[in-house]
Formats: structure tokens, C-alpha cells, sequence
């Protein structure tokens, strides 16, 4: 009943996570070469993106206060095993330290952006 409850309680993070693990596990078919990978260093961008939303899911379903540290951890060592994931066991794949240096910038990146809009709309109430 345990696991039922986190899998309720953490559902859109449980999906974020599965779509973050696919996306960069997935095999590409070989000889095509997507438009967006003509686009340099759009794979940078990707990778804040989905750590920011991960970051975001994560703390919108955390029910305590004060987590950031934690739910920021969780996001950087998840993206490091994708990335060690990749080098070692999908070698189709190239684990990188740039796209780990991304994924944790999308991670803080979330928590700044998320006390930005907390200061504003506690700014904007009190007015």
C-alpha cells in the first residue's frame, strides 16, 4: 500500500522521470539525422529543460517545506546515473559531462525561478 501511495502522490514526476529516462536512452535510427541536431548545442538546452521540470514536478508534489536541497540532489544524481547509464551500458548513447552540467543548471535554475515567483506573488498580495 506503501508504494501505491508514492506512486499517487509522485505521479507527475514518476512520468517525468520515465519520459527523461526514454528520451535519453533511446536509440536513434541510424543514417537519419534529426533537424534539431543540426542545431548546435540544442541537446544543452533539452537537458535544463527537463531538469527544470523534473525540479518543478518534484517540489509542486512534495508536501514538506524546505526540500529544495534534497529534491535538487535527487534531480543531479538522477541525471548522473542517466549519464553514466549512457557511457557504460548504452554505448549507442555518449555520456557527457556537459549534459550533466546542464541538467543541474535546469535544476537550480527551477528553485531560482521558483523563489522569484514566490517573492513577487507574496509582493503582489501584500499590495
Amino acid at each position: 500500500m506503501k508504494a501505491l501511495t508514492f506512486i499517487n502522490s509522485y505521479k507527475k514526476t514518476l512520468i517525468w522521470s520515465i519520459i527523461i529516462l526514454f528520451m535519453c536512452l533511446w536509440k536513434p535510427n541510424i543514417g537519419s539525422t534529426p533537424k534539431i541536431s543540426l542545431i548546435p548545442h540544442l541537446d544543452k538546452v533539452v537537458h535544463a529543460a527537463m531538469h527544470f521540470l523534473l525540479v518543478l514536478f518534484m517540489t509542486q508534489e512534495t508536501n514538506k517545506k524546505n526540500k529544495w536541497k534534497q529534491i535538487i540532489a535527487i534531480s543531479i544524481i538522477y541525471g548522473a546515473i542517466i549519464e553514466l547509464l549512457q557511457h557504460y551500458v548504452f554505448t549507442w548513447r555518449s555520456g557527457d559531462f556537459l549534459d550533466l552540467a546542464a541538467n543541474i543548471f535546469g535544476a537550480i535554475t527551477a528553485y531560482v525561478f521558483f523563489i522569484l515567483i514566490k517573492k513577487y506573488f507574496t509582493r503582489v498580495i501584500h499590495l
